[in-house]
């Protein structure tokens, strides 16, 4: 029995078949949602009648309607599997928690939390997107540093350590947020602060992360009593700013992870 399991994020997706007597090896691909069927693998889509379960975890996969919209455009691929199709908050839960409760956040590309009874999503807030929301995410990090570039914030260090790796005006940022990957354009630059020691991205990064703290994971009934995890780029990459945040609110980070798909496998075997 040949398992196919994906973890299809704002930006990548991460495809893996697995079974019990192999270890299973990651492919990772742009994601596009409405396009699913056109990111499968060549690799994958050669062995497509050895699958016998798809379990598809995907961003914007929020009711029934978009998970049937998901199924269908696998199933013409994988014509003899069994297809489930979840959203990546789930799959963030089953990656991280297992079968246990605990508050579950999304910080990559997008945010979002839920708190997890061990089998299914209890409480969520619902996800805004980058431009009402999304606080902690890549793309709300990246809104505020443009924002606080542009309008003359920074100083001159920290201009030019971002001037070095980006050429950023008005009129090329406008163009770009009318594009349907405005949320992956901002999220870009999230790691800069990172990459760069630039401390006056990094004082926004943390902002963020607070907000998201407050808003996302205070607001839930006993929150207190949950264990908490974290999965996504800006959760990985910026663990220490998570930790500390968190810590000042009075919780405790029980697991950090970059990308879902490993603890997925784990969960599926």
């Amino acid at each position: 029995m040949m398992k196919l399991i994906v973890d299809s994020g704002g930006t990548k997706t991460d495809w893996a078949m697995t079974n019990i007597a192999s270890e299973s090896a990651v492919i990772t691909t742009p994601s596009a949602k409405d396009a699913i069927a056109s990111t499968v693998p060549a690799s994958i889509i050669s062995r497509q009648g050895d699958i016998t379960n798809v379990y598809y975890y995907g961003a914007g996969l929020y009711d029934s309607a978009t998970c049937d919209h998901a199924r269908s455009q696998l199933s013409h691929i994988f014509t003899s599997a069994k297809i489930s199709c979840h959203s990546d908050l789930l799959g963030g839960c089953r990656a991280t928690a297992a079968r246990q409760p605990g508050i579950v956040c999304i910080l990559g590309t997008g945010s979002n939390s839920c708190t997890y009874d061990g089998n299914k999503i209890v409480q969520n807030h619902p996800a805004l997107g980058y431009i009402m929301g999304d606080e902690g995410s890549g793309a709300a990090i990246g809104k505020e540093m443009i924002k606080s570039y542009l309008y003359g914030e920074w100083d001159a260090e920290s201009r030019q350590k971002f001037e070095s790796v980006y050429q950023v005006t008005k009129a090329s940022l406008l163009k770009e947020l009318n594009k349907p990957t405005a949320a992956t354009y901002l999220a870009s630059f999230a790691r800069h602060a990172n990459d760069h020691k630039n401390v006056a991205c990094r004082a926004i990064v943390k902002a963020q992360i607070e907000a998201f703290i407050s808003r996302r994971v205070l607001t839930y009934d006993d929150y207190s009593t949950y264990p908490i995890h974290f999965v996504g780029s800006i959760a990985y990459f910026y663990g220490t700013l998570v930790n500390e945040v968190c810590e000042q609110a009075g919780l405790s980070v029980s697991s950090i992870q970059h990308k879902p798909i490993n603890g997925l496998i784990a969960y599926h075997k």
